[in-house]
């Protein structure tokens, strides 16, 4: 996870910037496209061993081109962050957690004790947003029953590649206890409704399961988007 720190406009609302965002290892690189010089407290789910401290600009160019000042702490993500005290001067506006594109996922980051954790470093009206971009599993649905169960609204958002700009197409739900939130033109522009999936259960750490958010054939998804 990423910890950036840049120049407070107006908090969450039109024409913000966010003072502080956190981002999971696998989205750090977003630390390149920012234009201010924040500062990221960078955290790698590798070992040690296989990281050292001092390789750490070699093996993650990006960080070492970007303007922003890093620090890089080895560990899983949510472990580190339950070890840490969140700091009333500076919790998280958003929270961004991009681990979920591979056909083993880190379920862990999706369980209701991991999403009270989030809350915990995060600023009143804060945002939680994941990529949720997968060929195998709509994630959708679970983020949506997340939400409710911590009194939170879930908004599905597609964003479009750019060639130009190396960006691919992704999936992201925006989980958030903002009321405004939903009244912003660009959320209003760009949501979609997340279907339901009859008898799905909430994620815990004592329970989950992947087969009910299967993706049965190409370009089909759970939540009702082809």
């Amino acid at each position: 996870m990423a910890q950036v720190t840049a120049p407070r406009k107006q908090g969450l609302g039109p024409g913000f910037w966010p003072v502080t965002i956190g981002l999971t290892v696998l989205n750090v690189i977003i630390s390149w496209y920012i234009v201010v010089t924040p500062i990221f407290d960078t955290y790698l789910h590798v070992p040690e061993a296989a990281a050292p401290a001092g390789d750490i600009d070699a093996l993650f160019t990006y960080l070492r081109d970007s303007a922003a000042q890093t620090h890089v702490v080895l560990g899983d993500a949510r472990l580190s962050m339950a070890r840490e005290t969140p700091s009333s001067a500076a919790p998280y506006d958003v929270i961004v957690l991009d681990a979920f594109s591979g056909d083993a996922i880190p379920v862990h980051l999706l369980t209701a004790e991991a999403i009270a954790l989030y809350r915990r470093h995060l600023r009143p009206g804060g945002l939680l947003v994941f990529n949720i971009s997968s060929q195998y599993l709509d994630l959708a649905p679970q983020l949506a029953l997340q939400a409710r169960h911590a009194g939170m609204k879930a908004l599905l958002v597609h964003s479009t590649d750019n060639e130009a700009r190396g960006l691919f197409a992704a999936d992201w739900v925006i989980l958030s206890a903002n009321e405004s939130l939903a009244n912003l033109p660009a959320i209003v522009n760009e949501a979609q409704p997340i279907g339901e999936i009859p008898g799905l259960r909430l994620w815990t750490d004592d329970y989950s399961s992947l087969l009910p958010l299967l993706r049965w054939k190409s370009g089909f998804t759970r939540s009702g988007k082809q």
